[in-house]
């Protein structure tokens, strides 16, 4: 082969290879540049214990954005320096009105995070980004937390976040301190993250596992902790591309313009539909929720600095969702079906009124069966996009959701005074949308 032809063949290659990697789909191994952990809680006596982990051989900086529960907003945001194969842990917990997170972890952060703790704020609703929702710091109490890979370290910054050193850390990122960027490379997207929500005295725990996309950044991150904060629902665009390419559950390659990257991202969690068991059994004192969560659809109805809503959509909701957020929310009304589990038809609601990024379902005792949730009816529920294997425009019809059912059994005849409790965190049946 003549050297200019091996020449050619070789740089197609490497070309195909740095798309590939830039192409955004879910994680099968749960590790990525990005990871979305759709719940966490204090309400009813909870509280909720995180993890972030990197798998990589590399330290690694990650920035944290936990999020509100009603609109997804900021509630508190700031970065982690993760040595190699390390973890970091917090608790969040219970504080008055707000939520409170705290560490004990030697893993540094930047702002350092104070041995007493930080509360959860209502900063961004209430001040900088009013969005017509309570201003009230319960919205704080409950919600999601979204961790975006920003580099892999070397230099000094590698030194100080292996050798745990939080005040060098700390300067480095002073306004004025001076560029990172020579000890800043593209993410190795080896971060993990779960929730463990936990009632100690009723003795519950359930595991809520992080989503982890990949291809979310081809290049480094050079996060400022004092924002604006990376999104989970905005991915960056790759360096040697015009559009996002995603690879659907449904097995669909898509490709979206450079202004549409939520639509990218939600097209990872389109669902036509969620279903599974709800157990509401007073004989088995058992009880059932489910915990829906819309980790884009603040980027469809929020008026917010950066969301889709307010760049192109004059502060208006786009597609798949309907209503613009305002004091009530916004709500879909999505169809609801259930059946015992003998397959024969209860009496239950046709519709229910989903209004919030993260939304709690609560079912009547002796509800037990199977339920479903219909997605992918209504005018507005689908995104386009670009199919690559024939260039078609393309719809997904549904919404963007995960959805995860949390049970509790309790066993009242444990003997000795014991309340024995047993729980089961599992996610819910999905059909993921198919480009039509």
């Amino acid at each position: 082969m003549p050297s200019s032809a091996r020449l050619s063949v070789a740089l197609t290659l490497a070309l195909a290879a740095s798309f590939a990697q830039a192409e955004l789909r879910l994680s099968p191994s749960g590790t990525g540049g990005a990871v979305y952990v759709p719940y966490f809680t204090v309400e009813n006596g909870q509280s909720s214990l995180l993890t972030v982990t990197n798998h990589s051989d590399a330290p690694a900086s990650v920035g944290i954005n936990f999020t509100e529960q009603q609109n997804g907003q900021a509630a508190l945001y700031f970065m982690v320096f993760l040595p190699p194969k390390s973890a970091w842990t917090a608790a969040v917990v219970s504080s008055g009105e707000s939520a409170l997170m705290s560490t004990d972890s030697e893993v540094c952060t930047v702002p350092q995070i104070p041995p007493g703790g930080v509360r959860l704020r209502n900063f961004d609703y209430a001040q900088n980004f009013p969005d017509g929702g309570p201003t009230s710091l319960q919205r704080t109490r409950s919600g999601a937390i979204e961790l975006i890979e920003g580099a892999t370290l070397s230099g000094a910054l590698a030194a100080s976040t292996v050798g745990r050193d939080c005040n060098a850390l700390t300067m480095r990122y002073l306004p004025g301190a001076g560029s990172r960027i020579a000890d800043l490379s593209a993410p190795a997207q080896g971060i993990s993250a779960s929730v463990q929500v936990v009632n100690v005295e009723e003795g519950a725990l359930y595991p809520v596992a992080g989503v982890a996309v990949r291809g979310y950044s081809d290049k480094p991150l050079d996060i400022d902790p004092s924002g604006p904060f990376p999104r989970f629902s905005r991915p960056v665009l790759p360096t040697a591309s015009l559009e996002f390419v995603a690879h659907t559950p449904a097995g669909d390659r898509l490709a979206f313009a450079a202004n549409r990257g939520p639509d990218a991202i939600s097209s990872l969690f389109m669902q036509g539909s969620l279903g599974g068991e709800i157990q509401e059994n007073a004989t088995l004192n058992a009880d059932t929720q489910w915990v829906l969560s819309f980790p884009t659809k603040h980027e469809y109805v929020a008026r917010f600095q950066g969301t889709l809503a307010s760049r192109v959509g004059a502060g208006q909701a786009l597609p798949p969702f309907a209503r613009a957020f305002a004091a009530g929310g916004s709500c879909e009304t999505i169809a609801y079906g259930q059946t015992a589990f003998s397959g024969g038809l209860q009496p239950s609601p046709d519709t229910l009124d989903l209004c919030f990024e993260q939304t709690i379902l609560e079912f009547e005792p002796n509800q037990s069966g199977l339920g479903s949730l219909r997605f992918d009816v209504g005018a507005t529920r689908e995104i386009s996009a670009r199919r690559l294997s024939d260039g078609q425009t393309v719809r997904l019809r549904g919404l963007p959701v995960i959805g995860q059912r949390l049970s509790r059994f309790v066993n009242g005849s444990a003997g000795g005074g014991t309340l024995a409790n047993y729980t089961v965190a599992l996610p819910l049946a999905g059909e993921p949308s198919r480009a039509e």
